[in-house]
């Protein structure tokens, strides 16, 4: 089972229908949000993350975040959300401690970052927007989890 299985239909069934809105960007379809999903799964197979690995993400609520957590989840990535106003300490040592792989986030997230040594050790720093890049270039997959998965 994977919890991103009850999202799949949306996409299809309800292409056009909102998703996800904000002020900024405006409404975003469930069928933009699966096509930005399809590329961040692009994303992260250019970037060599596979089922099992951890990523920490941190990007204001978008539909690219939405999109992201999607597509990792879907493809068995767990993701990681750290509260950006926790003392340095506190997130040093959540890091320290699960060792993401990679970090996807904003520029602002990546300037928040980098005054964390546990996160400037993070071997793959990916910023969000680069799913874009990614669209188009595959379909939606989503594996088959153990229900006693992280992700």
């Amino acid at each position: 089972m994977n919890c991103t299985k009850r999202v799949l239909s949306h996409f299809r069934d309800r292409a056009t229908s909102p998703a996800v809105c904000t002020l900024k960007d405006g409404c975003a379809s469930f069928g933009d949000i699966g096509t930005l999903s399809a590329g961040a799964q692009s994303l992260a197979s250019a970037e060599g993350l596979t089922a099992g690995d951890t990523v920490l993400v941190l990007s204001p609520p978008d539909p690219m975040l939405y999109a992201t957590i999607l597509g990792f989840l879907g493809r068995g990535i767990v993701v990681l959300f750290v509260e950006p106003w926790l003392p340095v300490g506190d997130i040093e040592h959540v890091l320290q401690r699960v060792q993401p792989k990679a970090f996807v986030g904003s520029r602002l997230a990546q300037l928040w970052a980098a005054r964390i040594p546990a996160a400037r050790r993070i071997p793959r720093w990916i910023h969000i927007g680069a799913l874009k890049r990614h669209t188009g270039r595959s379909d939606f997959d989503c594996v088959d989890l153990d229900p006693s998965s992280p992700a």
